[in-house]
């Protein structure tokens, strides 16, 4: 409808895949992405992940980014068909495209939505959105659980290493340290 203004908030694909990887990784919930998930497992995942040794026990908790990418690739078709799936690992590697916006991007149609905000430069994009709107869009202040300390690394490539060592040596501040293409 014309009568909105919509906009959606959007991240660079690879810094997303990294993002969602350290994620997963950090829940213990990288097998969810195998199957779906109803409420009740979806809170079973939850009391899981807190279980320490469960987690420590579970082999999906330790993968390199390439092996979760792996995971991912393999686990995409299933991924596509979970859409209500209640799995946090699920909707944390959901495209971030609706099949309407796919179909009308192929079809060289204008797009849905007003504006689209890039997290790599979210302040100049929201920006736009406020002077369009009247309002005042703000990254959330404060802590975000989500947000992990970063640290710079000097070595190049850090793709192959288990997700332990990150968690024993720190996150890579530039995320293109997990590719090596």
């Amino acid at each position: 409808s014309h009568q909105y203004y919509k906009f959606k908030v959007v991240r660079n694909p690879f810094n997303r895949a990294v993002s969602s990887y350290i994620h997963i990784m950090r829940h213990h919930i990288a097998h969810t992405l195998l199957h779906g998930l109803s409420r009740q497992a979806a809170n079973e995942e939850r009391n899981q992940r807190l279980d320490k040794e469960y987690a420590l026990r579970h082999p999906w908790n330790d993968l390199s980014f390439e092996g979760f990418l792996e995971l991912y690739v393999t686990s995409m078709d299933k991924i596509h068909h979970q859409q209500n799936s209640h799995s946090v690992a699920v909707k944390h590697v959901q495209s971030q495209s609706s099949d309407d916006e796919v179909k009308a991007f192929h079809q060289k149609r204008p797009s849905m939505f007003n504006h689209i905000v890039h997290m790599e430069s979210f302040e100049a994009d929201i920006a736009v959105v406020n002077a369009a709107t009247g309002r005042n869009y703000s990254f959330p202040a404060g802590e975000d659980p989500h947000v992990v300390a970063k640290i710079e690394v000097n070595e190049t490539f850090q793709g192959d290493k288990a997700f332990h060592y990150f968690m024993e040596n720190g996150i890579p501040a530039n995320y293109g340290k997990f590719y090596n293409r």
